[in-house]
């Protein structure tokens, strides 16, 4: 489409929505001038909000600012806030430790719960908590059962009994199961193992010795047995790239060039880009010439061996122990991703300077910075530990135009242009060097108390998202010198290509049961970002029957994989790019709605861009109303709230997905704002109908600083 074509479809619309606006009736027009009253912009939001849950603690103030800055900074619906109401920490310890047996029946089974009853589990792939919570949690019952399983003897090298909250969140599944291995050095299958054994059995029972079979009818040259044992396996395990390079390799022994090739692209869009390992392999040597094939070498990263390819993350799918979803859990184990966003206190971080850590990783999203990577290769143990990992990684982000400090120094010094940092010592000064990471970046310091605050003897997580991290990770217990307990320099390559901040630490460290991760685990600063408009539905518009709408990508330099489509911060429908999406008012109540279109890039990293339209549905007449006595108060003072809702029905006032106050049509309710907490809130009124929630409007309040604070 030309610029002149744009430009005169755009003129039609602006025509169009002045028609529809004359036209409306007056009950219609105040309804549109509530929706924009309330404040809600219209953008493209380059994020990922619909799949992240945000876990708050309900009886912290710092919680609950925290939250209520994080949801405004990325958008979250208010069905995917989870809000705890109390949980016992072990105040006689630290403080900041909780039991794995509280843990499990009061912050993480609630949380698991509540994602299932709102029908969440499809669309989430990251569990956040806010400042607030334990930081650690005991589970010696967990390592008693891995010993007795493993017939083992404990070793506080390994077994040590304290795990992350963070990484009791990620292996969810696996530490609670009957058999818990979330210890072991390469526990996290989602992680980009190193070793050069590619060609590892991926599989387990049955479909092990199949994958056996096949490699065997290869090397005796029955290669229509290794096809039809290889198209089984890549039937039940479709995302398995090591299958689909053996069938590859079955094909063009067997002389099937086309279905050879078609093969290997599937491996490559997996992301399995080894094509020196294909060109070594002379089985091969028939596709040479064959322009497509060169073609597809070409496209292929060159990773080395010692650095497995990156891959997105995705809660639905069961990780082999390759560092490959399988098709079953039978074949893997599936995870969440999880981070805190902050914490604070006198020894970790103030709220300002929360708040500026979160903002700045918000706004670094697709900022394509530039910069150095700085890795220390001096003489302590904690950065000789990871020193075999710095080439690879630096030759990587050479290769992708990066510059790489590899240097002596414990730190950068002088340096204004930090991507991100890989160090090892127990105290870093990092004010004292004079250098400044660039916004988005990312830090891991190898030491031994970096998450665990109480100890506060090294140099803190907190220090270094002060100091402008976006993000950073250190162990909430003594690790010993043990490299698959942190991330590896390759943490920066994962990153460097697009990933997000938690994709990129998941996927750089194979054992990180001990290792609790900090920031905002949306941040992409290298993402390209997909760009669209809508067409069909205006926003804050009034709707009285079935609309289609339309996504048309206007970038063409990013393609679209797909669009996902969430109604009320539920995942509705995934479509493809060009087929329309019919808004279905049967399926709809009557009132406010919420629509977020999100556009997939088509792209290992899979960017995600979302568009917000609100609308209102009406064809029967309910509807409920809230007014709020001011839209500025001052933390402590209360919000008093009037609801007006049809039938005179009792009116529950929401704050995101937990209500605060009940309230009778006509009447009003004071709601005590430390409830809320400080910071910028949306409250809406929610009524039945038939079965059927009916949500007003949202109402947006701000609750500033008390003058007690």
């Amino acid at each position: 489409m030309t610029c002149i074509e744009k430009e005169k479809i755009h003129a039609s619309r602006i025509m169009k929505n002045y028609f529809i606006f004359r036209m409306m009736s007056c009950g219609t027009k105040l309804i549109l001038f509530l929706l924009l009253a309330v404040g809600i912009t219209d953008r493209q939001l380059q994020a990922e909000g619909e799949n992240l849950v945000l876990v708050v603690n309900s009886s912290s103030a710092d919680s609950l600012v925290v939250a209520n800055h994080y949801i405004q900074l990325r958008s979250i619906p208010p069905s995917n806030v989870i809000y705890i109401d109390s949980f016992k920490i072990l105040p006689d310890l630290d403080g900041e430790s909780a039991h794995v047996k509280y843990f499990e029946s009061q912050v993480l089974n609630p949380v698991l719960e509540t994602i299932d009853k709102r029908g969440l589990r499809p669309q989430i792939q990251y569990i956040v908590y806010s400042a607030g919570f334990p930081t650690r949690v005991t589970c010696q019952p967990q390592i008693g059962k891995y010993l007795k399983a493993t017939d083992q003897k404990y070793d506080i090298h390994f077994h040590a009994p304290w795990v992350s909250l963070t990484s009791a969140t990620f292996f969810h599944e696996n530490i609670f199961s009957d058999a818990p291995d979330f210890v072991e050095l390469d526990a996290n299958r989602y992680a980009t193992h190193r070793t050069d054994d590619l060609f590892q059995n991926p599989f387990v029972n049955d479909s092990g010795t199949e994958y056996d079979l096949g490699i065997a009818a290869i090397e005796n040259n029955d290669y229509t047995t290794a096809i039809t044992k290889f198209e089984q396996l890549v039937t039940e395990n479709p995302k398995q790239p090591i299958v689909r390079f053996f069938l590859a390799k079955a094909f063009a022994s067997a002389g099937q060039l086309e279905k050879g090739t078609e093969q290997l692209r599937f491996c490559k869009e997996l992301g399995w880009s080894y094509p020196k390992v294909i060109l070594a392999d002379a089985a091969f040597a028939p596709l040479e010439s064959d322009p497509e094939f060169k073609i597809l070498l070409d496209e292929m990263d060159s990773s080395p061996t010692s650095i497995r390819s990156s891959r997105g993350f995705s809660s639905g799918e069961f990780w082999a122990n390759n560092g490959w979803p399988n098709g079953s859990a039978e074949q893997g184990q599936r995870y969440v991703l999880s981070t805190m966003l902050t914490v604070t206190g006198p020894k970790a971080s103030s709220l300002d300077q929360a708040f500026k850590q979160l903002e700045t990783s918000a706004q670094a999203d697709g900022s394509k910075p530039k910069g150095t990577f700085f890795f220390a290769d001096h003489g302590d143990i904690r950065s000789k530990i990871r020193k075999d990992t710095f080439k690879a990684a630096a030759d990587q982000l050479v290769k992708m135009g990066f510059k790489v400090d590899i240097s002596k120094s414990t730190a950068p010094k002088n340096q204004k242009d930090i991507l991100g940092a890989t160090l090892g010592s127990p105290v870093v000064d990092w004010k004292s060097t004079n250098s400044k990471f660039v916004p988005g970046a990312l830090c891991d310091n190898f030491t031994s108390y970096g998450g665990w605050w109480a100890k506060a003897s090294q140099t803190q997580v907190s220090d270094f998202l002060n100091a402008g991290a976006a993000g950073a990770s250190g162990t909430v217990y003594e690790p010993y010198t043990i490299p698959p307990k942190f991330p590896g320099a390759d943490l920066h390559v994962h990153y460097a290509k697009g990933f997000s901040l938690a994709e990129a630490f998941y996927q750089s460290v194979p054992c990180p049961y001990q290792l609790l991760i900090v920031g905002d685990p949306l941040c992409r600063p290298f993402a390209q970002f997909p760009s669209f408009e809508i067409a069909g539905l205006q926003d804050r518009t009034v709707v009285k029957s079935n609309v289609e709408i339309q996504f048309t990508n206007t970038d063409s330099d990013t393609p679209i994989d797909h669009f996902e489509i969430f109604v009320d911060g539920l995942l509705s429908e995934q479509i493809d790019d060009g087929t329309p999406f019919l808004i279905d008012l049967s399926k709809l109540s009557e009132g406010y709605h919420d629509l977020r279109a999100v556009a997939v890039a088509d792209s290992p990293a899979a960017a995600r861009t979302s568009q917000q339209l609100e609308f209102f549905v009406r064809t029967k007449g309910d509807n409920v109303k809230l007014v709020a006595d001011k839209k500025n108060i001052d933390l402590g003072l209360p919000i008093t709230i009037e609801a007006i809702a049809s039938g005179n029905q009792s009116v529950k006032i929401m704050h995101n997905s937990r209500v605060i106050a009940d309230v009778k049509s006509g009447a009003s309710v004071e709601v005590d704002s430390k409830l809320i907490g400080q910071g910028h809130a949306k409250l809406y009124g929610v009524i039945q109908v038939s079965g059927k929630e009916i949500s007003s409007v949202p109402v947006s309040i701000n609750i500033l600083p008390g003058s007690d604070e």
